[in-house]
């Protein structure tokens, strides 16, 4: 993942559930999924608080975004754990106050996670960049593999050492 996210957006209603959007697993699942159409590199955008109902399921949450196609989340705001498994799992959650309002479904925008902008048709947006060591642990796909990244190039040094 580059620190440039481009996709068409997902505007959810202020009462829609995560569930509605995880990756299908059942014929029930489809259908609930197909009501949205996401489709890979759609970006969601949600009115208020997004993530709050998961609890302690919120990693299983993020995984099912990504494995629906979420490339990233843009919200007023997410609970610490839900946007903690975000960054852990390699999926954007972006804090936005302004967006779902200037924003319309299926709209394409461009957000700059180094930059901390969301460019869309009636203007941009700001929000806190990312820092660094974050985007990093993104285009790894997760804090593990950018772990495994570390590990391995580490290794590699050392038996330069030696």
């Amino acid at each position: 993942m580059k620190s440039i996210i481009e996709g068409r957006v997902i505007k959810l209603g202020k009462k829609t559930h995560i569930e509605s959007i995880w990756a299908p697993r059942s014929p029930e699942d489809i259908a609930r999924r197909n009501e949205f159409d996401i489709r890979p590199g759609d970006i969601v955008i949600a009115p208020g608080f997004f993530g709050n109902e998961i609890g302690d399921l919120s990693s299983k949450a993020i995984r099912s975004l990504l494995d629906a196609g979420v490339a990233a989340v843009v919200a007023t705001s997410f609970s610490r754990g839900f946007f903690r498994s975000g960054i852990n799992n390699g999926l954007p959650l972006i804090s936005d106050d302004q967006a779902f309002d200037q924003v319309r479904d299926g709209e394409n925008i461009k957000i700059d996670l180094a930059a901390g902008s969301i460019t869309f048709k009636k203007g941009q947006a700001k929000f806190q960049a990312f820092p660094d060591v974050i985007l990093k642990i993104f285009e790894s796909g997760g804090l593990i593999p950018y772990a495994r990244q570390i590990a391995v190039k580490h290794k590699n040094i050392n038996s330069h050492l030696n």
